[in-house]
């Protein structure tokens, strides 16, 4: 709820004026996060080392695959939940342009526009506090203006690397940042109130046909047995870690959290599980639930006109990297 709505009489130093207002009855939550860059390398390793003895290197049956894929991937998210704890999120952000010779010229132009508004009302427009607010205040806004583009100048000098600069150029070429909000439905009747109901349009447009999943009742059962020589020649510790190593590290992670450098780190404790795993799940033509989870996150396509358009969206599915590492064995077997 939004009260005491006012304009307020704090001078700008712009043509326009501030609004107040006072917002009642709002729970303010404190954003958590994990920077994965801030990772504790040694206390990571040492936490799945500990952890991963308890696991037993077990696939001679589709439950057992299942419960050592599941383990795996529970004890690494829970080593990186350890060794990075959480941050919370701050929302001051300083401004990098300004600079302590504006604050003081900020302040001196507030308490002379106090003075000048008295006299203002009397009319008297050319007395001299009234000059002087009008030359200082022209003075903050030519030393804002210069600060600002002396900022953005050694911003730009410092760039070196060429994904830095490919990046800036992508943001400066694609113009204002689309967010996804409310959508035209399929069927032309409106517009979709409800974010569940503007996935749905989405999923609907870009994966027509699809349907809620529901998990059958696999037999887990079965026993893995079967010709193991293709296997053999498509997985092994090197190639694992010829894989791992081709990611980089800190790629987007899918559902199960996992970033590459997580496998990267920890490589020497997790490939022995990792080549049992990835030869029963060829041998056996099963992939583990724990990998099958895919996180498809929507994306807008520069230069469209009408961002109500689901079409305006592409989609990028991040997948387990866990899956990913196989995928790329297979790939690089078959290109051989």
């Amino acid at each position: 709820k939004i009260s005491k709505w006012r304009v307020s009489k704090e001078p700008s130093c712009s043509d326009h004026q501030y609004i107040e207002f006072e917002i009642q009855s709002l729970k303010v939550t404190k954003q958590c996060y994990r920077n994965p860059r801030k990772t504790d390398v040694s206390l990571y390793k040492k936490t799945l080392s500990d952890s991963i003895q308890s696991i037993a290197v077990n696939t001679s049956t589709i439950a057992n695959l299942e419960s050592c894929a599941s383990s795996i991937s529970a004890v690494i998210k829970e080593s990186f939940l350890k060794s990075c704890p959480e941050r919370v999120k701050s929302s001051n952000s300083a401004c990098p342009w300004f600079t302590p010779r504006l604050q003081k010229l900020r302040n001196l132009t507030r308490k002379l526009w106090n003075k000048s508004k008295k006299k203002l009302k009397f009319g008297k427009f050319e007395d001299p506090v009234i000059r002087l607010y009008k030359h200082i205040l022209a003075v903050y806004k030519k030393e804002a203006r210069v600060a600002k583009a002396l900022s953005w100048r050694l911003h730009c000098e410092d760039l070196e690397k060429i994904g830095d600069c490919s990046r800036l150029h992508k943001l400066l070429s694609n113009g204002p940042t689309k967010t996804l909000g409310s959508i035209k439905r399929a069927d032309g009747s409106g517009f979709t109130d409800n974010a569940e109901e503007t996935l749905s349009v989405l999923l609907g447009a870009h994966f027509p046909g699809s349907t809620d999943f529901v998990r059958s009742q696999e037999d887990f059962s079965v026993a893995i047995t079967g010709d193991s020589s293709l296997a053999n020649e498509i997985i092994s510790e090197e190639r694992i870690k010829w894989a791992v190593n081709s990611f980089s590290p800190f790629k987007s992670p899918g559902m199960d959290g996992i970033y590459p450098f997580l496998l990267q780190e920890g490589l020497s404790v997790i490939s022995p599980y990792l080549v049992g795993m990835f030869k029963a799940s060829l041998v056996s033509g099963h992939i583990p639930v724990a990998w099958r989870g895919v996180r498809a996150t929507f994306i807008p396509k520069p230069g469209k006109a009408d961002y109500a358009e689901p079409r305006a969206f592409r989609p990028i599915s991040l997948m387990s990297f866990i899956l990913k590492t196989l995928e790329r064995l297979v790939d690089r077997y078959i290109r051989e």
